[in-house]
Order: C-alpha cells, then sequence, then structure tokens
C-alpha cells in the first residue's frame, strides 16, 4: 500500500472458525485457545503496533490484554479518555488516515488486529496487502463472519503459506492481490 509514495505493508489477523465466523458477538470475540493468542501477541511485538475497533479494544481490556506492547490505534467514533498513555490513540479517522499517522511514527507494517467491521474498511478502500487467518477447532452458528459488511467489496488472493500451529489449529496467510 502506498501513502504519500512510501510503501507500508498492511496485514489484517485474525482468527477465525472453520465456518467463517470471527466473534460469538461483539462482546465475546475471544473463542480461540491460549496458544494462538500468545502467536498474535508475538506478531503485534514484532510488528511494533496494532490497529484495533472499540469493540476488541472493550474485549481486550476486558480481559486484561491491552495496552499491548507496542503502539496502539483504537479506531472508534465514540470518545473515549486515553489512560494508557503515550503508545495508545483513540481516533476517528479513516483508515488511510490512520494509516499516514502510523507512517509518521516510522512504520513500515501495520498489523489490523479485527473486528469484521475494521478489517472490512480497510478492505473497502484497498488498502490491506496481507490477511493471515488462524483457523480454530470451534464451530457456532450465530455470530460475526468474516468480512460480512463489506458486501460490495472483492479481493482475489494469493495464498503464500500454511502453516501448522498446533495439533488443533492451522494459519492461512494471503497475499492480497491487486
Amino acid at each position: 500500500m502506498s501513502i504519500i509514495g512510501h510503501k507500508m505493508n498492511v496485514a489484517a489477523y485474525m482468527a477465525i472458525t472453520p465456518n467463517g465466523m470471527v466473534a460469538k458477538d461483539a462482546t465475546r470475540m475471544g473463542f480461540g485457545s491460549e496458544f494462538d493468542y500468545n502467536l498474535f501477541k508475538n506478531k503485534v511485538e514484532e510488528t511494533g503496533n496494532v490497529i484495533m475497533g472499540r469493540n476488541t479494544f472493550e474485549a481486550s481490556r476486558r480481559a486484561g490484554n491491552f495496552p499491548h506492547k507496542a503502539f496502539n490505534v483504537v479506531m472508534t467514533k465514540k470518545s473515549i479518555k486515553n489512560r494508557f498513555g503515550k503508545n495508545v490513540v483513540f481516533t476517528k479517522e479513516k483508515p488511510e488516515g490512520v494509516l499516514r499517522l502510523l507512517q509518521s511514527k516510522g512504520f513500515e507494517n501495520v498489523l489490523i488486529a479485527g473486528g469484521e467491521k475494521l478489517v472490512s474498511s480497510f478492505m473497502k478502500e484497498k488498502l490491506v496487502d496481507e490477511i493471515m487467518l488462524d483457523f480454530e477447532p470451534s464451530l457456532f452458528t450465530k455470530g460475526i463472519r468474516f468480512f460480512e459488511s463489506a458486501a460490495n467489496s472483492e479481493a482475489r488472493l494469493k495464498l503464500l503459506e500454511v502453516k501448522r500451529l498446533s495439533p488443533n489449529e492451522v494459519q492461512l496467510h494471503y497475499r492480497v492481490l491487486k
């Protein structure tokens, strides 16, 4: 993704069920394993930043996982007082504005950590370069589907890697074709 003439790599990272669910509802997102969470946490720390929406922020905060050991950007229309320090930003900016902010901080790689509406907003603007999906051994029929709110958006993907994460979990890593 090129912003202001500089190449950034924007990756979306999500846990997902084999039937395409990314959360049971907006308040209960964590259906993945502790192993999967630790992989995600390591990816956040490796990237040095993470973008999330308000629901993911609230779920992470309730679970005691916020802020991450990285520069945290929470995209929300709601006004939230920052009690978390200089490595946390709450913003009403659109996706491109958030990427400009991260670029101004010197980041070349960006990690989007769900949820579905947030990832869809970046996908609609064609700002996502990679998608990493950690398939969890869970099934439920009611919940939030991956990429549902981007109904008028399409993307072709190229499989880069299939990684067995544990005896029951696998990660599919895709490049989004432009």
